[in-house]
């Protein structure tokens, strides 16, 4: 479904990724793991076009994204969930959802019902205006927010960033029912045992490149060899 070859991404004459190749296909999560700053985050602007690359491919679906800008990408079904969250703050939870829905023919279908039974917390407080959410529920809102343009793919830079263990679990655990149901994810942590609880797939990124790659079952086998590459 996706395919990233020999990527390059530059912000202004600062090389951040350094021939990143990796590839997904549907219906399988994958997981890029890294500490802070190693191009984990560039890594999936680059393939959203926010930070496009200045050589290397990502197609999807067959289909190039080079050379598109960010609204046409998420038209083609692939939907972008940023570390900083980016809520609508003086919207209520119902209206930031709303907001964002849109019916994607190739996505799993989503809808308002749908994000309250995955995110029940997010129903309790419909009313609500985004902005006095706590981190962990904005996490959920934006979350969902992005599912009710029912993408294809689901890109999610670290979800569990700077949240509550509870909070962690609770989503955690939203994430796996959206991987059971067939939703293709990659997704970018610094948890090594939250990939091998979300993922199929583990990609270790250190330096801006990828310096192993292979399954969570892989990957738990190779332990100290993936926890060497993530040591400071």
């Amino acid at each position: 479904m996706l395919e990233c070859r020999d990527l390059a991404t530059f912000y202004d004459v600062s090389q951040i990724l350094f021939g990143v190749s990796l590839s997904l296909a549907k219906g399988r999560s994958a997981c890029i793991i890294g500490r802070n700053g190693v191009g984990k985050t560039t890594c999936l602007r680059t393939i959203m076009g926010l930070t496009p690359p200045a050589a290397g491919t990502v197609t999807f679906e067959g289909k190039p994204l080079n050379r598109l800008p960010p609204f046409k990408i998420a038209r083609l079904g692939l939907g972008y969930v940023p570390e900083e969250r980016r809520i609508f703050p003086d919207l209520t939870v119902e209206e930031n959802l709303l907001i964002a829905e849109r019916r994607n023919p190739n996505g799993i279908a989503w809808s308002l019902d749908k994000s309250f039974e995955v995110f029940p917390a997010l129903q309790e407080f419909r009313e609500r205006q985004g902005g006095f959410l706590s981190g962990g529920q904005q996490q959920m809102l934006t979350i969902a927010r992005t599912l009710m343009g029912c993408p294809s793919l689901l890109l999610l830079d670290e979800p569990t960033e700077g949240l509550s263990p509870l909070m962690v679990r609770t989503l955690e655990q939203a994430i796996i029912r959206l991987k059971q149901e067939g939703l293709t994810m990659l997704l970018a942590a610094q948890d090594m045992h939250f990939a091998h609880n979300v993922a199929d797939d583990v990609y270790v990124m250190n330096r801006g490149a990828i310096v192993y790659s292979g399954t969570v079952e892989q990957a738990k086998a190779d332990e100290a060899q993936v926890m060497a590459h993530l040591a400071v």
